[in-house]
């Protein structure tokens, strides 16, 4: 039970903490919780349920807009190697993030969102901002970029208002950079980490497990520190990580956490070749 709790609330709530309430889930403050965050996290929580106190104060859920310097930093890479002059950018499913508005200031941007409040909140600032169905919802001209970041909604159906060699960014963590893979209209043409690089090479190593020892070396140090300390608990000394790794993941049967001496660790499913979920995918309409 504690690790369904721990997985289920453990973002939404330092959200809320943080005065966010993570209307899109791109904004979350902690993108990648270690262990010790999320251990952390659970006994606040668990201390305040045992009080009858209240998770947050509700004064600190109203939204207000937000800027991720990760995504302006992917935005501006884009902007330097794709995506300057475009006249109109579509941000449908936009929660509070407003982080586009600073990466292109020359560009009129339209945000679309179904919920009143965060709408509210983004006219008061001075956004141009509609409170209606994405589904629904008519520009009234064809967008040269369409921004999309964690949609309620399949990503394919918000493409409708993008024009021919217009540009699609998103994430994929609501598996949107793979959905859009197979849609034979978009072309991808490169990925954007948190650092701002931009990779064009060998991309279809994005969407493939690593399979060897070698591969689980060369992955990047941020993401492959996750893995080893997980290591370090339920294999101690093995040298062969990956081969020790597959065997964690064949007793826990799925990504999920696993309780060791009172702590939560999170079991994660083979990393891939390339980049993460939080990674920038770009695609051109053909």
């Amino acid at each position: 039970m504690k690790s369904i709790i721990l997985f289920a609330i453990f973002r939404v709530y330092h959200a809320l903490k943080n005065g966010k309430l993570c209307y899109n889930l791109a904004m979350s403050p902690t993108d990648n919780p270690s262990n010790e965050e999320i251990e952390k996290g659970y006994a606040e929580i668990m201390a305040n349920l045992s009080q009858s106190k209240p998770l947050v104060q509700s004064s600190n859920i109203k939204p207000i807009p937000e800027v991720s310097e990760n995504l302006v930093k992917e935005l501006m890479a884009f902007k330097q190697k794709f995506g300057s002059g475009l006249k109109l950018i579509y941000y449908p499913c936009c929660g509070t993030d407003v982080s586009v508005s600073q990466a292109f200031p020359e560009s009129r941007i339209i945000y679309v969102d179904q919920n009143e409040e965060v709408v509210t909140s983004l006219k008061e600032a001075g956004f141009e901002a509609y409170d209606t169905d994405v589904r629904e919802f008519k520009i009234g001209e064809q967008a040269d970029m369409v921004l999309i970041m964690n949609p309620q909604v399949p990503a394919g159906e918000l493409l409708l208002q993008l024009k021919e060699k217009g540009y699609v960014i998103c994430n994929n963590y609501h598996h949107s950079a793979k959905e859009l893979m197979s849609n034979k209209e978009l072309e991808l043409l490169g990925v954007v980490d948190s650092n701002g690089n931009v990779d064009m090479r060998d991309l279809e190593q994005y969407w493939q497990k690593i399979e060897t020892e070698e591969e689980f070396q060369n992955i990047p140090d941020y993401i492959k520190g996750r893995y080893i300390d997980v290591l370090k608990v339920l294999r101690p000394g093995r040298k062969d990580m990956l081969a020790a790794y597959k065997e964690i993941l064949a007793e826990q049967k799925g990504d999920f956490f696993r309780e060791y001496n009172g702590k939560s660790l999170l079991i994660e499913g083979l990393p891939k070749k390339k980049g993460e979920d939080s990674d920038v995918y770009i695609f051109r309409k053909k």
